[in-house]
């Protein structure tokens, strides 16, 4: 039946019975529609906890296991100071496949169309991972100073841990916002270069370790510090005005 057909039915059909009611009804649905009406939502701090339940077990538990191989690998070597940097990246190494965990398994279009933004998922798993990071990488420094007799610098042992930790993590927010299909792959890919990177200075660049060269350990802290912070600022951003963060393979 075409457009005229179905007219010609509806003039020939019943007069309504109930007109005014439903007129009463659809106007008092309109009124309940423009009122501002404010919708519960979810706070952060519950969100995060959500997330625990979702990702953080399996986040702990992966940093967990890497905290046994790092400390094993610092009690191994004979300048387990200088060696901290070599085993730094592989704390960031063991966070990466829970930030890529939606890209990994196609999920990315689903977490765009949740109440929860994308950023807000991977803001609350970085800050998960961030807590983690810390309680390994305390646990190593210990350990680091422990076989030294605690006569390293304390400085110096935070800068070898922090540096290539933080280039890292950078390096990965920086890929999952610009980088549509590779940027999984290109943070393992950066994670394993700055391992190798450590390995080739801690072998034939001794002198970088030394105390003259803690200008230079400074100088990459801030870099590095100023590009995560960037990256950071990015994420709160779209995670505060509802922004796609990345892209969507």
């Amino acid at each position: 039946m075409n457009k005229k057909g179905i007219r010609k039915a509806l003039e020939k059909g019943p007069p309504p019975k109930r007109l005014s009611e439903t007129q009463r009804l659809c106007l008092e649905m309109l009124h309940n529609q423009q009122m501002d009406v404010e919708e519960e939502r979810t706070g952060f701090w519950t969100f995060l906890s959500d997330m625990f339940r979702y990702a953080g077990l399996r986040l702990w538990g992966t940093q967990i296991l890497m905290l046994t191989v790092v400390c094993a690998g610092v009690l191994s070597v004979y300048n387990a100071p200088n060696a901290i940097s070599l085993f730094a990246p592989m704390f960031a190494l063991a966070c990466i496949p829970s930030l890529f965990q939606s890209q990994t398994f196609g999920m990315c279009e689903l977490e765009a169309a949740t109440r929860a933004s994308v950023a807000q998922i991977v803001l609350a798993k970085l800050i998960l991972a961030g807590a983690a990071d810390l309680f390994c990488l305390s646990i190593t420094l210990a350990a680091a100073a422990a076989k030294s007799d605690f006569s390293s610098n304390v400085l110096q042992l935070i800068l070898y841990a922090v540096v290539p930790l933080l280039g890292c993590m950078a390096t990965a927010l920086w890929c999952m916002r610009t980088c549509s299909r590779n940027s999984y792959r290109i943070s393992m890919i950066a994670c394993f270069a700055a391992i190798m990177l450590a390995e080739g200075l801690f072998r034939l660049e001794p002198q970088l370790f030394e105390l003259s060269a803690l200008g230079l350990w400074i100088a990459a802290f801030a870099a590095f510090t100023g590009v995560f912070a960037r990256e950071l600022c990015f994420l709160m951003e779209a995670g505060k005005e509802g922004k796609i963060y990345g892209t969507i393979a």
